[in-house]
């Protein structure tokens, strides 16, 4: 079985950046995150196409809606959004993907 038309079911896009940093690296006071990322392959939006942050471990915020802010030139909001849904117990923040990406370009964004 494949995908629709000529498109497979399931495509893995590599990362040609990924990079996280952090505003204050002292333990137990407010911190603001920012990621960059960019990938190999055009991402393309569909039904329940989404991309998984994992391993952002040790955070106070409560699972739910997290706010995100655009940190650079690109137009990240177009493409995920201005939050995404945080798992505090797993870890992890997805984003959804809401209109195409081309290959090797760079989205920051900061939460």
């Amino acid at each position: 079985p494949g995908g629709g038309g000529s498109q497979p079911p399931l495509m893995v896009a590599g990362f040609s950046v990924a990079e996280a940093s952090q505003s204050n690296p002292t333990q137990g006071e407010d911190t603001s995150i920012t990621l960059r990322f960019g990938t190999f392959a055009p991402l393309l939006p569909s039904e329940n196409a989404t991309l998984v942050l994992s391993g952002l471990a040790g955070y106070d915020t409560p699972s739910g809606p997290l706010p995100l802010s655009p940190a650079g030139p690109d137009d990240f909001a177009d493409r995920f959004g201005t939050e995404g849904a945080w798992d505090r117990e797993a870890g992890a923040l997805t984003l959804t993907l809401r209109a195409p990406s081309a290959a090797l370009v760079n989205h920051s964004f900061s939460f």
